[in-house]
């Protein structure tokens, strides 16, 4: 195993407490190397070495290879193993130089592929995925490039000053490049694979090295103190998910139950409402290309969410709209909740008047008219030539005098409600209101009234 120790630091109000539940949980499952910690008042357990770190910069949250370089580099150890404090050990993680460090300058878990085709997420600490693979390939990395996490790593103790030396280059290379967002994770991913300081980063990986330290990050034991159990690890980047029984787990959403030394008593969510059907039928990927903007919505769990991708449009405007469509599915929500509860049923003219109230249009005079004509000729008296020719007219006629379609508003809340992708903006009629007779279609009885 060889000599080495552990060493950690949080100087947050509870950073002592959460620290204490750590290493009292090490010593309870049987791990006797020292720990040396950097906190705002000394944990009292045997084998910690406490230290008054002073102000710490956390910005990058880089501090934790310059504590080792400026404090423990010259100590009589052969390595060194970083910890975030709120990791868990569920039980001894046995020899972690044959396992993890072997013959290298240091470790780090690969986490995740970032070459994987199912890479899912669009950037990592603000830089794009094909960004970073160009950027650590041309800095030594290999074909496959992975991401980490800092929450664990290990340095050996006569190459302490080299791998801090090249984790501080490459940091302020990054900064330099403009990626200003760049925290120690991504750095540390870098240097895990590159020679000659990691000779065989594939063995490093998670799937290789998962049942000995995991993180936790979608909170399978948040507000708890994590156990021995077998649970499910998701990938961050792919979403590929597998069963995992790690000796220590980055425990990053259980920080308040080993600030207490136990669970937290947490009050249970209330039920969503389910989504009304109709809500869900509209809510789906929608496209207006005319202002570029993408948004995709989607129904989970009676939740609705709303996704943005934008495509050189303003900020402000994404927002506008985010604001806007948020609303305008809390109202359709409420709607058809409403519709749910009463046996009445719209008309094509009460669905014509919904669809453009849920674009920013609330009924004038004359729409109302309309709206009232239309419920009396019914769904397929709409449809007979003469009269469906009297609804176009009326419908282009307000649009005209409005100037409805010349509105982003209108447009965006075209998008919200899904119904973008089926309009003419050139001349919007004809589908609004073939999508206002097929909301009615089942709601009707069929009249065959003439003008």
């Amino acid at each position: 195993m060889g000599n080495f120790a552990y060493y950690t630091c949080d100087t947050t109000p509870r950073g002592h407490d959460i620290i204490t539940t750590m290493v009292k949980q090490a010593r309870a499952v049987g791990v006797t190397e020292d720990f040396h910690v950097f906190c705002n008042k000394p944990v009292d357990i045997p084998g910690v070495i406490n230290y008054t770190a002073g102000p710490l910069d956390i910005t990058y949250h880089t501090f934790k290879w310059r504590l080792l370089r400026d404090y423990m580099a010259d100590l009589n150890y052969e390595y060194f193993v970083w910890l975030d404090s709120d990791t868990w050990f569920t039980r001894h993680p046995g020899d972690l130089k044959a396992q993890l460090l072997r013959k290298n300058m240091m470790w780090c878990q690969l986490e995740s592929e970032l070459t994987s085709p199912k890479n899912s997420k669009p950037d990592w600490w603000g830089v794009k995925p094909a960004q970073i693979i160009e950027l650590f390939r041309d800095h030594g990395a290999g074909e496959t490039v992975w991401s980490s996490n800092g929450g664990m790593f290990i340095v050996r103790q006569d190459a302490v000053k080299q791998v801090v030396n090249e984790l501080e280059q490459f940091h302020r290379l990054c900064l330099d490049s403009g990626h200003k967002k760049v925290h120690d994770e991504f750095v540390l991913a870098w240097l895990g694979q590159v020679k000659p300081f990691v000779e065989d980063p594939e063995n490093n990986t998670s799937a290789m090295t998962c049942n000995l330290w995991s993180c936790d990050w979608m909170g399978r034991f948040a507000h708890k103190l994590p156990t021995t159990e077998t649970w499910e690890s998701v990938d961050w980047l792919t979403g590929e998910s597998r069963l995992v029984q790690p000796a220590i787990i980055h425990a990053m959403r259980s920080k308040d139950a080993m600030g207490m030394g136990a669970d937290v008593p947490v009050e249970p969510k209330p039920v969503p409402k389910p989504v009304p059907p109709e809500v869900v039928k509209v809510v789906r990927t929608a496209v207006n290309t005319d202002s570029y903007l993408i948004v995709a919505c989607r129904a989970d769990g009676g939740q609705i969410y709303c996704d943005f991708h934008q495509t050189g449009f303003p900020v402000d405007f994404i927002d506008t709209a985010s604001k806007l469509i948020e609303n305008e599915l809390a109202k359709e929500i409420q709607r058809q909740g409403v519709r749910a509860g009463t046996t009445k049923k719209l008309g094509p003219g009460g669905h014509l008047a919904d669809i453009l109230k849920s674009l920013g249009f609330p009924p004038c005079q004359l729409c109302k008219e309309l709206a009232a004509k239309m419920d009396e000729w019914g769904v397929e008296g709409c449809r007979l030539p003469e009269n469906r020719e009297v609804i176009l007219k009326r419908l282009r006629d307000q649009a005209k005098a409005a100037r409805w379609w010349e509105t982003q508003r209108a447009k965006a809340l075209a998008v919200s409600t899904g119904i973008a992708f089926r309009l003419n903006w050139l001349d919007p009629a004809p589908s609004l209101l073939d999508i206002a007779l097929e909301r009615s279609q089942t709601t009707q009885t069929p009249s065959s009234a003439a003008v």
